[in-house]
């Protein structure tokens, strides 16, 4: 097993479980997890794979890191958020991407030159999330506006409403 890895492993288990307890006491935790993709490749590693082959449990560690994210009843909330690699190029990377995509509920796509890519980004279940004139309004924006014209409309409005408004004149 590798050293380095099982620290990574070691780290990333107190600081979820004291994300835990917080969220137990009914506060509001987020936690920052740099890149999914490197704790997995440690649950990989410190699995016993010796391959460059992605073992199942690997991903089955790291959905159920991810699924540790809840809002408490009776307590308060944690919101886990980290970094997935696309996998360009390396294999292993390209398996966990693949394996891991769709755990989240919020997709942001980023680039080098801008801070993200709204055109690629999503929310999972926009549908609960957003009305129906919101979600035709966010297609339209896609499909019609540049980056630069969208934020401008977003300096210029207060509210989702405000921005529909704005789509149907």
């Amino acid at each position: 097993m590798d050293a380095g890895a099982a620290e990574h492993l070691r780290t990333a288990n107190l600081a979820l479980e004291y994300a835990k307890r917080h969220t137990e006491l009914a506060e509001d935790v987020v936690l920052i997890l740099d890149d999914i993709t490197s704790l997995t490749r440690a649950l990989n590693s410190c699995g016993g794979a010796v391959t460059a082959a992605l073992g199942a449990s690997a991903l089955d560690g790291a959905k159920r890191f991810l699924a540790a994210a809840r809002n408490a009843e009776e307590g308060g909330s944690l919101t886990i958020v980290s970094a997935l690699s696309a996998g360009e190029g390396d294999p292993v990377n390209g398996a966990i991407y693949s394996g891991l995509k769709d755990t989240g509920n919020m997709h942001i796509t980023l680039l080098p030159q801008q801070a993200l890519d709204i055109f690629r980004s999503s929310a999972a279940g926009q549908e609960r999330l957003l009305s129906e004139s919101e979600i035709n309004a966010a297609f339209a924006l896609r499909q019609n506006y540049s980056a630069e014209q969208i934020l401008q409309l977003f300096k210029e409005t207060t509210s989702n409403g405000e921005i529909c408004a704005r789509l149907d004149k």
